[in-house]
Protein backbone atom coordinates (compact mmCIF):
# COMPACT_ATOMS: atom_id res chain seq x y z
CA UNK A 1 0.00 0.00 0.00
CA UNK A 2 1.39 3.33 -0.89
CA UNK A 3 2.08 6.23 1.84
CA UNK A 4 -0.23 9.39 1.92
CA UNK A 5 2.26 11.52 0.39
CA UNK A 6 3.18 8.98 -2.63
CA UNK A 7 -0.39 8.87 -3.69
CA UNK A 8 -0.48 12.60 -3.49
CA UNK A 9 2.72 12.22 -5.55
CA UNK A 10 1.44 10.33 -7.89
CA UNK A 11 -2.08 12.16 -8.17
CA UNK A 12 -0.08 14.88 -9.28
CA UNK A 13 1.94 13.16 -11.49
CA UNK A 14 -1.54 11.89 -12.89
CA UNK A 15 -3.00 14.98 -13.13
CA UNK A 16 0.23 16.93 -14.62
CA UNK A 17 0.77 14.43 -17.73
CA UNK A 18 -3.12 14.14 -18.16
CA UNK A 19 -4.73 17.54 -17.36
CA UNK A 20 -8.54 18.02 -17.59
CA UNK A 21 -9.23 20.16 -21.10
CA UNK A 22 -5.74 19.39 -22.34
CA UNK A 23 -5.18 16.75 -25.32
CA UNK A 24 -8.42 14.82 -23.61
CA UNK A 25 -11.79 16.60 -22.56
CA UNK A 26 -11.47 14.07 -18.98
CA UNK A 27 -8.14 14.56 -16.94
CA UNK A 28 -6.28 11.62 -14.63
CA UNK A 29 -8.60 13.04 -11.69
CA UNK A 30 -12.02 12.33 -13.87
CA UNK A 31 -11.20 8.66 -14.55
CA UNK A 32 -9.58 8.09 -11.36
CA UNK A 33 -5.54 7.57 -13.11
CA UNK A 34 -3.78 7.67 -10.19
CA UNK A 35 -6.30 4.88 -7.94
CA UNK A 36 -5.91 2.62 -10.77
CA UNK A 37 -2.54 3.04 -11.19
CA UNK A 38 -1.94 2.46 -7.75
CA UNK A 39 -3.92 -0.86 -7.36
CA UNK A 40 -1.98 -1.52 -10.39
CA UNK A 41 1.45 -1.22 -8.62
CA UNK A 42 -0.05 -3.45 -6.25
CA UNK A 43 -0.28 -6.49 -8.05
CA UNK A 44 3.20 -5.92 -9.07
CA UNK A 45 6.14 -8.07 -7.62
CA UNK A 46 7.57 -6.23 -4.42
CA UNK A 47 10.91 -5.07 -6.06
CA UNK A 48 9.16 -3.35 -9.03
CA UNK A 49 6.79 -2.09 -6.03
CA UNK A 50 9.92 -0.86 -4.27
CA UNK A 51 11.66 0.72 -7.68
CA UNK A 52 8.27 2.67 -8.46
CA UNK A 53 7.80 3.79 -4.78
CA UNK A 54 11.61 5.23 -4.95
CA UNK A 55 10.60 7.02 -8.31
CA UNK A 56 7.36 8.50 -6.75
CA UNK A 57 9.57 9.65 -3.77
CA UNK A 58 12.45 11.24 -6.57
CA UNK A 59 9.62 13.04 -8.12
CA UNK A 60 8.17 14.67 -5.00
CA UNK A 61 12.10 15.47 -3.81
CA UNK A 62 12.40 17.29 -7.29
CA UNK A 63 12.24 20.54 -8.12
Amino acid sequence: MLARAEVRTLTNVAEAIVPRGGDFVLGAADVGLAERAAAWMERLPPSARRQLRILLRAWEASP
